[in-house]
């Protein structure tokens, strides 16, 4: 049911973003929650306090491991908010340590814990790609021309025709499965 509400959103977002005229508007997006029974919801305004702009980058630490030590979050890896994975894949890193701290406490077993970093990586090299792939499709690249401005079109326009691209894109945005082997 979440999948199903976030893709309809995401859906109506595109499609507002796609339309002729003024660029998305807030209020566009306030009439589609709205639209979908969240009454008593309001936005509170305030004054706009400062403006900058934020990098769009990544980085990745290989191995997440140096000795006895665990990298998890930012220590880890920077993914661009685009994606909004930074806190998810943060969250993601510190379950698969407990696990693994909790089970050689219990048993003497180091085997999760020396799997860490290749359990962590496999998520993080998906979340990483997610991320990279929302900047690019959102974001005016800097150089871009005409070519990859009608491609940034091409891609939101087949999330807002397809129900199996619009639901990729809101189970990528609700968060890869955690899975089964500890992480």
């Amino acid at each position: 049911m979440i999948v199903y509400a976030q893709t309809e959103l995401v859906k109506d977002l595109i499609r507002l973003q796609l339309a002729d005229g003024p660029p998305l508007l807030l209020s566009s997006c306030e009439e589609s929650i709205h639209a979908r029974g969240a009454d008593g919801w309001r936005l509170e305004r305030g004054p706009i306090t400062a403006k900058s702009v934020t990098p769009m980058r990544s980085h990745i630490t290989e191995p997440l491991r140096y000795g006895r030590l665990l990298l998890a979050g930012g220590a880890a890896h920077i993914v661009p908010p685009t994606g909004a994975k930074g806190l998810d894949l943060a969250v993601s890193d510190v379950r698969l340590p407990a696990r693994a701290f909790a089970l050689l406490e219990r048993t003497g077993s180091e085997q999760l814990r020396d799997h860490y970093s290749q359990l962590c990586l496999e998520r993080v090299w998906q979340a990483t790609r997610f991320s990279f792939d929302m900047t690019t499709m959102l974001h005016a690249q800097p150089g871009g021309g005409a070519f990859e401005q009608r491609l940034q079109h091409a891609r939101l326009r087949r999330i807002a025709d397809s129900p199996h691209a619009a639901t990729e894109l809101a189970a990528l945005y609700t968060g890869l499965p955690l899975g089964t082997d500890g992480s």
